[in-house]
């Protein structure tokens, strides 16, 4: 399973000769999870470079929707972890926080559809509620500045996008 198109599944080479694909193989039917391959640009080699993540974690679990490359750091990887948005190293499996939505909203929000602009500066995602999962909106989130605007759902809501460029947002 690879996910939505607008998810990069394929990491930013840029300057290597080999790049990183993520695919997920699902546990239930014997795969290993969110798994890394790599693919050699010159020669065309293909590599499974086995699951991403211990069998012993939860993450190991998940069909790899909405996990992501960052479009800046080769080896970066954004997954969500319900109100967490986490960026997560696929080589030295050291994982840290971006952004918390209860930081900002308070408890019983979760972050979905989440997506970031190339330069990893500006993020977003669909708040829901955890319980209902009633969308309730969108925030932007600007890492530098640690600055999060939320922007209430109106009308017929269905997601929103943070351009590549971090300029805008696409609601």
């Amino acid at each position: 399973r690879t996910g939505y198109s607008y998810w990069n599944n394929i990491n930013n080479p840029f300057g290597s000769d080999t790049m990183l694909v993520l695919l997920g193989l699902e546990r239930r039917k014997g795969g290993g999870g969110p798994t890394l391959f790599s693919y050699n640009k010159k020669s065309g080699e293909t590599k499974n470079l086995g699951p991403i993540f211990s069998a012993d974690s939860a993450y190991s679990w998940a069909t790899g929707e909405g996990m992501y490359f960052s479009g800046s750091s080769a080896n970066m990887l954004y997954l969500n972890d319900g109100p967490k948005m986490l960026r997560y190293d696929v080589m030295t499996h050291s994982m840290s926080t971006v952004f918390n939505v209860e930081d900002s909203l308070g408890s019983g929000k979760i972050l979905w559809q989440m997506h970031s602009s190339n330069d990893d500066r500006v993020h977003s995602a669909t708040v829901r509620d955890s319980s209902s999962y009633e969308m309730l909106g969108c925030v932007a989130y600007q890492e530098s500045l640690k600055f999060a605007r939320y922007i209430a759902a109106k009308g017929d809501f269905d997601e929103c996008q943070v351009d590549k460029s971090g300029h805008f947002l696409v609601i």
